[in-house]
């Protein structure tokens, strides 16, 4: 379960990125739930993804909430979760990104 670790943030890349190609370029899991909203399996947590600019195929800013982890299982909080997911997408995209939150 999440502790009271940072659970929620939001990040701007400098360009559009695709999300249901670049999570499937990444053998990421996920459930597209809207237009601008995605469910995210990521090292065996769950991850809540809302797109405040764009829409999951043309997203400029997101919102990534860790909504459950196995905190023994990978030894990661919800903060690095979240870093390494939005670096992991800024890599293959060739995006930067700003956190704005």
């Amino acid at each position: 379960m999440v502790t009271d670790d940072q659970t929620l943030a939001r990040y701007r890349f400098t360009s559009e990125v695709d999300l249901p190609e670049t999570f499937t370029a990444l053998d990421i899991e996920y459930l597209d739930v809207s237009a601008t909203r995605v469910i995210v399996i990521y090292t065996r947590a769950v991850l809540n993804i809302e797109i405040a600019d764009g829409q999951l195929n043309n997203a400029r800013t997101l919102e990534i909430e860790v909504l459950d982890y196995p905190p023994k299982a990978g030894g990661d909080n919800p903060t690095n979760l979240i870093t390494r997911i939005i670096k992991r997408i800024s890599d293959i995209t060739e995006s930067d990104y700003q956190q704005l939150l």
